[in-house]
């Protein structure tokens, strides 16, 4: 499919969007059917460190970074040997925060929920940062534990059973003995 253009003194044609050819003659432009990038596009996002993928309108797209790499400000970069937070001679982070490779060589610590801190120093569970720390038969407590309400025993956050009590009865029965001679 072509589009012809008459201007004074000339005319030419050129093929449409989608297609290929002089303008003469037009042919449509392969389009992949099968939900692949083509190696083109394979070539261009690897380039990038991302993955390729069709969309629903089967256009390809350079989409998220591909295993080893983190995204900053962007652009994937190539966490090295693992990043900070695989090593423990360079990862501070308290035992309570997730470590986070912000870039390499730098990395983040950020306190696990229920826990306040600057990352390298978590102190917790509190649960007046996050409610839904305690148990359902559980009460938060001024200091920021969780408690078992009367009547329930537990660590106050991953159980609290009822307290039951077993009452046993005891019954005297009298034996008699029978001598018969």
């Amino acid at each position: 499919m072509a589009m012809c253009i008459n201007q004074p003194g000339s005319c030419g044609c050129k093929c449409v969007h989608g297609f290929t050819g002089d303008g003469t003659q037009c042919n449509a432009m392969k389009r992949e059917t099968d939900n692949t990038c083509t190696q083109e596009w394979q070539r261009l996002c690897k380039k990038e460190n991302r993955t390729c993928h069709v969309d629903d309108e089967d256009v390809p797209q350079c989409g998220s970074c591909i295993e080893g790499h983190q995204l900053v400000n962007g652009t994937c970069h190539q966490i090295e040997s693992g990043g900070v937070c695989s090593d423990p001679t360079k990862n501070n982070c308290d035992v309570n925060a997730e470590c986070i490779d912000v870039r390499p060589g730098r990395h983040f610590c950020t306190c696990k929920v229920g826990y306040i801190g600057d990352g390298m120093r978590c102190d917790g569970p509190n649960c007046h940062l996050d409610a839904r720390l305690c148990h359902a038969n559980a009460e938060c407590m001024a200091d920021g534990n969780c408690k078992c309400r009367h009547g329930y025993e537990g660590d106050g956050i991953q159980n609290c059973t009822e307290i039951t009590t077993t009452t046993t009865a005891f019954t005297s029965t009298t034996l008699s003995t029978l001598s018969i001679s």
